[in-house]
């Protein structure tokens, strides 16, 4: 008599399990959709998202999430920024990076975060404003409201390649009545990022998951200073990889780490066509040939 009861308690169990993996899980998707039809998308000034996580942050999955979606839109300049702090296994983390982490402290020393506390998830739009991890489920209306009010929208930075791995950054001018003073110039950062990231979890709160992240932070490095005037700078960066490590590079201009940011842009790694001595062995020629353009 008791093993049919233990039996019914068990099926019990592995239903109440199932519905807890795709019933909520489903709702979790579906809560994070862009409920705005796009409303807050604006084709003339980029939105720049970043989303301080780590591979051993179990509440970071959601906003890791979002940052995947979000970052399909041409406009969104994402990045997804893997702090160090977060825990012992995170210290060892190869995913993790000192520039990140500084860069959140930067922004809680300025006073973007409404906690005593500096954790994660801690999401940033345009270097201005955050979103907290509980309100995650109305994302895109928390993003429609902070773009709504803002008093100014970034401007778009021009990314190209130039020749022999060199990135033109193309500073923008300043707008009529925005000065800047010479003493206090802006901050010219340019990011390197890798697309995308799969990593088994070995410690942590997410032990043997794989885990999928976007637009991973690889190296910051500050360029240059801006004056709100129009100038062209070259970058000689190294050739970009073939492989799963293929990404791109972000240009962030703002006073200091944790301000606001005035102004990013976005570049993609462009691909190597094969060599013409390689596929016109038989023709003879011997010119060679690589388009730099992404």
């Amino acid at each position: 008599m008791s093993f049919p009861i233990r039996k019914v308690f068990f099926l019990l169990g592995a239903f109440f399990c199932v519905f807890l993996t795709f019933g909520i899980g489903t709702h979790v998707r579906a809560a994070i959709e862009d409920t705005t039809e796009g409303a807050w998308i604006d084709e003339n000034h980029p939105v720049i998202i970043e989303v301080f996580t780590s591979s051993n942050c179990s509440a970071c999955m959601i906003a890791d999430r979002i940052l995947y979606d979000i970052a399909k839109n041409p406009n969104v300049i994402a990045l997804s920024c893997h702090v160090k702090y977060w825990d012992e296994n995170t210290l060892n983390n190869p995913t993790g990076l000192e520039a990140c982490t500084y860069r959140q402290w930067a922004y809680k020393s300025a006073g973007r975060m409404d906690s005593a506390d500096i954790k994660i998830p801690y999401t940033v739009i345009d270097g201005a404003n955050q979103i907290n991890n509980n309100r995650l489920h109305v994302f895109y209306e928390r993003l429609l409201a902070i773009r709504e009010n803002a008093l100014f929208h970034p401007l778009w930075v021009d990314l190209r390649w130039g020749a022999k791995d060199k990135v033109l950054v193309t500073l923008p001018q300043a707008p009529r009545g925005f000065r800047i003073d010479l003493q206090d110039s802006f901050s010219v950062w340019l990011i390197r990022y890798q697309d995308y990231m799969i990593q088994k979890v070995r410690d942590g709160d997410d032990q043997e998951r794989v885990l999928r992240f976007s637009n991973v932070v690889k190296k910051a490095k500050h360029i240059a200073k801006w004056h709100g005037e129009s100038r062209t700078i070259e970058v000689a960066v190294p050739e970009p990889p073939q492989d799963n490590e293929r990404g791109g590079y972000v240009v962030l201009i703002h006073e200091t780490n944790g301000s606001d940011i005035y102004a990013a842009g976005k570049l993609s790694d462009y691909r190597l066509r094969k060599k013409p001595e390689e596929k016109e062995t038989q023709s003879g020629k011997d010119s060679e040939q690589i388009d730099l353009n992404p």
